[in-house]
């Protein structure tokens, strides 16, 4: 059985589309422009590995620092976003201009004030409507900028609206709201729940489903349904590690029930005829997976 690095989005991919973001974001923040090739290449580049190996919880754990957050999370939304719209049928060309949407949806943090993004405490009145403008910044960024499908723009408008209009910055609901802004809210919901922020911790992965279970009138029930039921989040030979510190292999999924799998445990001690122990994680609610081990 592979093992779960080599079954997930090779780093390389990942490492090299973070390192083209980072110019494109650098270059759109000094010259209001965006070398529309290389994001295509990037989004090329995420597909094809998303179309090959289908296991992102290794790529999407791992250790990020506050200052590369921002990038980071975005290749992970646009990585999950193409996986959702895998399974959602999108044609090769709505999958490219998906990618592209999700790969550049939080462009407009740029504008914000860093102090802002890196403030520990609680945001006041004021700081709160910086950060709420970064979808209509992103907007203004992208809209202009030929040759970019248009969806990329509605995209960076969008993705913080709410199916049930409790979202922001316009507070539309439903239809109205993109289908592609519909499926990286959820992307971008998750994977910013999985990461440190100078404000809190990160949570764990069944913590952040549960978070999104919990507020799904918020999210498109198509979109939500693929989320939670075909995106494996502990792929099968997935090598985990369980808060009890027992480390062990998903063998087995639970439909319903993805974050807690059926796990083998390592076998303890040296002796030969020491058994392998199963675990159906659904029937223990003391325990839950803390990590992916690399």
């Amino acid at each position: 059985m592979k093992d779960s690095l080599t079954s997930a989005v090779s780093m390389k991919t990942k490492d090299v589309t973070f390192n083209i973001l980072k110019k494109l974001f650098n270059q759109i923040t000094l010259t209001d422009e965006l070398e529309v090739g290389s994001t295509r290449k990037a989004v090329r580049e995420v597909l094809k590995q998303v179309l090959r190996h289908r296991n992102l919880m290794a790529n999407l754990t791992r250790v990020r620092s506050y200052d590369s957050y921002t990038f980071d999370h975005s290749v992970n939304v646009c990585m999950l976003s193409l996986l959702m719209g895998l399974y959602l049928n999108l044609s090769k060309n709505e999958l490219h201009n998906l990618g592209i949407g999700a790969l550049l949806h939080d462009i407009g943090m740029e504008r914000v004030d860093k102090n802002v993004i890196y403030k520990t405490g609680p945001l006041s009145p004021e700081e709160i409507r910086q950060v709420r403008k970064h979808p209509c910044w992103g907007y203004e960024m992208l809209s202009v900028i030929a040759g970019l499908p248009e969806e990329a723009a509605v995209v960076a408008l969008q993705h913080h609206e709410r199916l049930d209009g409790s979202g922001y910055p316009n507070s539309i609901g439903g239809k109205q709201i993109h289908y592609f802004a519909r499926i990286v809210a959820v992307a971008d919901v998750f994977d910013a729940l999985l990461a440190d922020r100078p404000f809190r911790n990160a949570f764990y992965p069944h913590q952040a489903v549960d978070i999104i279970v919990k507020y799904k009138g918020q999210f498109d029930p198509e979109v939500l349904h693929i989320f939670l039921d075909k995106i494996a989040i502990y792929p099968l030979g997935t090598k985990v590690r369980l808060n009890s510190g027992e480390i062990g292999t998903v063998v087995d999924m639970n439909r319903g029930s993805h974050t807690r799998p059926i796990i083998r445990l390592e076998q303890t001690g040296n002796s030969p005829a020491a058994v392998y122990r199963e675990i159906d994680l659904s029937k223990h609610e003391d325990l839950y997976i803390v990590k992916v081990i690399r």
